[in-house]
């Protein structure tokens, strides 16, 4: 008789640990009678990775229709956006049109923000990283979140902490969304704590990161804790506790986390136990030793109305609203539908003495050169020429890396009329 099998067993301890298990035996024969040997190793290590692995595939398999949505998405939310801030800056603060074009625009900054949910799953490259001041970052970001839900809170942000290179608003979004997970997690009430400390990560630790120094981000609660069914489930794509209704979530706030902060070479982690709470941790790579420079105050004043800005973008619309917006701005501004005309012009401009101070180029033309290549053509007539990068595509590498191609910058559809004011202020 066989006595020869194989399971694999998932074991929780006492204390809540999930361990597991590799179990096989198999018949020998000592002296030539038979007899059975029984092997335990502990699997428990291959089968996170196998789980890191799933969620990777599964999150990737999502991002490719969702990236391809959010472009063209963000297209008509760049006009939109554009176009009521251009009609807010016309009415003085209190005049009911005003007020209407407020709350329009709140609107708009939503859809934008479920616009950004799509992109992080996007297909492709990282996040657009500067040096950043996580404490601040972290404070702001939570009482944002908090801004129209009572709920005792505590934020303990290490005086020490270190500095990263993050997508600021990427990680503003992954606190947020832990932040109104953890406060959904206690309909009764209780205490939200969010923390950050200085941690270097070693081998031991058995994290799925390299080794080294990092900012832990904390964000815990004192609700009921995460079922021992729905925890491999929680960072899927869709998967939500809410039920239909109001409340109804859309499964998509801890993937977004999961994926950002994968993006960040970073790592997110969870402790729960039933009836005890819950504590998401996330890790990003920290910047040792390094303080950030003094941001550049934003100059209040117009810019000289002899600059001369040249816009390329194939959607009309989007042409149309930048073009009128730098006009407010003060800026004299000529608009290209595609990187040929760009290049005409430019080149024509230069022949009259004219030359444009700034060039605004779109990433991704349809049926025409791109910003890339475009930017080689007017580096090849002017080696010194200025150029910023804009697209839809927040993922792109190009997004990430601009200054590879010779950017000064890059901006992401839709934008804020400060970011454009700032960007231009820096580099002008």
């Amino acid at each position: 008789i066989s006595t020869k099998f194989h399971y694999e067993v998932r074991i929780i301890a006492k204390d809540g640990t999930i361990k597991w298990i590799d179990l096989s035996s198999d018949t020998i024969f000592l002296k030539g009678s038979p007899a059975g040997i029984v092997s335990a190793v502990d699997i428990t290590e291959r089968k996170r990775m196998e789980g890191e692995l799933l969620k990777a595939k599964k999150l990737e398999s999502v991002g490719i229709l969702a990236g391809r949505i959010a472009h063209d998405f963000n297209n008509l939310l760049a006009a939109i956006h554009g176009y009521i801030e251009m009609a807010k800056m016309d009415l003085p603060p209190g005049n009911r049109t005003h007020d209407y074009l407020l709350a329009a625009g709140q609107s708009a900054q939503q859809a934008v923000e479920l616009t950004k949910r799509l992109i992080t799953f996007a297909k492709g490259g990282g996040p657009v990283k500067s040096s950043c001041d996580l404490g601040e970052l972290i404070k702001d970001a939570v009482q944002r979140a908090l801004v129209a839900i009572p709920m005792e809170k505590k934020i303990n942000m290490a005086n020490d902490l270190w500095e990263a290179e993050v997508d600021e608003g990427q990680i503003r979004q992954v606190i947020r969304n832990l932040t109104v997970n953890a406060v959904e997690a206690m309909p009764e009430g209780g205490l939200l704590k969010v923390s950050a400390e200085n941690v270097t990560v070693s081998l031991p630790d058995q994290l799925p990161v390299s080794e080294g120094a990092y900012v832990r981000i904390a964000v815990a609660d004192t609700g009921e804790g995460i079922s021992g069914e729905d925890f491999p489930l929680i960072f899927d794509p869709y998967f939500s506790t809410k039920q239909k209704g109001t409340q109804k979530g859309m499964g998509l706030g801890l993937s977004v986390c999961h994926s950002v902060v994968s993006k960040h070479d970073g790592c997110i982690t969870v402790d729960s136990k039933p009836g005890q709470g819950s504590i998401f941790y996330v890790y990003l790579p920290a910047i040792v030793g390094e303080k950030l420079s003094d941001k550049t105050q934003r100059r209040e004043i117009m810019p000289d109305l002899q600059k001369r800005i040249l816009v390329m973008d194939d959607e009309a619309r989007v042409r149309d609203m930048l073009g009128q917006l730098l006009q407010v701005l003060g800026y004299q501004v000529t608009t290209a539908e595609d990187g040929l005309q760009a290049v005409d012009l430019y080149f024509k401009a230069r022949a009259a003495d004219q030359a444009y101070d700034m060039v605004i180029l779109d990433l991704t033309i349809k049926g025409g050169i791109g910003g890339v290549q475009t930017m080689q053509r007017l580096r090849e007539i002017d080696p010194r020429v200025k150029a910023i990068i804009f697209s839809g595509y927040a993922d792109d590498p190009v997004m990430e890396n601009y200054g590879r191609y010779g950017f000064l910058g890059a901006l992401t559809k839709p934008f804020r009329r400060e970011e454009l004011q700032i960007i231009l202020e820096k580099n002008l």
